[in-house]
C-alpha cells in the first residue's frame, strides 16, 4: 500500500475547495429571477486593494454585495420596500477599526453617503441603512472605507 504525503493531502484539499468555489459561483450566476434585463439576483464580492479602486456600477437591483477591507466585512443589498440599501458591517479583527463607513454609487450618477463614520470594536456588527431616494436607477456599486 502506498502512503500519501501530507503535502498531497493539502493539495487535494485545496483543489477541492477551489472546485467548490467555482460550482457555487456558477450556481449564483444562474439562479434567481430576472424581472427585466437590468435586474439580476445573486452575490458579488468586492475587496478594496487601495483607496483608488472602486467597483463599476454593475450590480443589479436584486444583487447582494459582500465587501471586505482591512478586516471590515460588509453585506449590502437594495430593499424595494424602503427604497434604501440595507446591510451590516462587522469588525473581524482583534483591534478597533477606526472611521468605518460605506459609500454607494447609483447608475443615475447619484452618490449615496458616505454613512456616518463609526469606530468598530473587535467583533462588533452595525446595521447600515442608506436611503436611495425615488430617482430611478438600474445598477449600483458600493465600497467600504476604513481609517
Amino acid at each position: 500500500m502506498q502512503q500519501v504525503s501530507p503535502y498531497m493531502v493539502k493539495v487535494g484539499s485545496l483543489i477541492g475547495v477551489f472546485g467548490l468555489c467555482i460550482i457555487l459561483a456558477c450556481l449564483g450566476c444562474g439562479s434567481g429571477s430576472e424581472p427585466d434585463g437590468s435586474q439580476r439576483s445573486g452575490w458579488s464580492a468586492y475587496a478594496a486593494l487601495d483607496d483608488g479602486l472602486r467597483p463599476p456600477p454593475d450590480l443589479g437591483l436584486l444583487d447582494t454585495l459582500a465587501l471586505f477591507l482591512a478586516g471590515a466585512e460588509g453585506r449590502l443589498s437594495y430593499d424595494f420596500t424602503s427604497h434604501a440599501f440595507t446591510g451590516t458591517v462587522e469588525n473581524t479583527t482583534q483591534g478597533t477599526l477606526r472611521k468605518v463607513r460605506v459609500v454607494v454609487h447609483l447608475s443615475n450618477g447619484t452618490k449615496l453617503g458616505p454613512t456616518a463614520s463609526v469606530d468598530l470594536a473587535p467583533g462588533q456588527v452595525v446595521d447600515i441603512t442608506i436611503p436611495a431616494g425615488r430617482r430611478p436607477f438600474t445598477h449600483w456599486s458600493a465600497y467600504l472605507e476604513v481609517g
